[in-house]
């Protein structure tokens, strides 16, 4: 084969070869119902979302 389908990689002094057989698009047999396209997340999930891209700092004052 070509060398144009071989991609080399050194990652942390590991040597990788990776041979591409072929590139196809594959397509499910059946469509996604409709109830399970979205997800719907709890206030919980949707708060841990927003504060995981912020840096919290909490200050904990002895108990006296």
């Amino acid at each position: 084969m070509e060398n144009d389908f071989f991609v080399g990689s050194k990652v942390e002094g590991i040597n990788m070869e990776i041979q591409i057989i072929s590139k196809e698009i594959i397509k499910p047999s059946a469509p996604t119902p409709h109830h399970l396209r979205t997800y719907k997340l709890s206030a919980v999930d949707q708060l841990a979302a927003f504060a995981a891209d912020i840096p919290i700092i909490l200050f904990l004052f002895p108990y006296r």
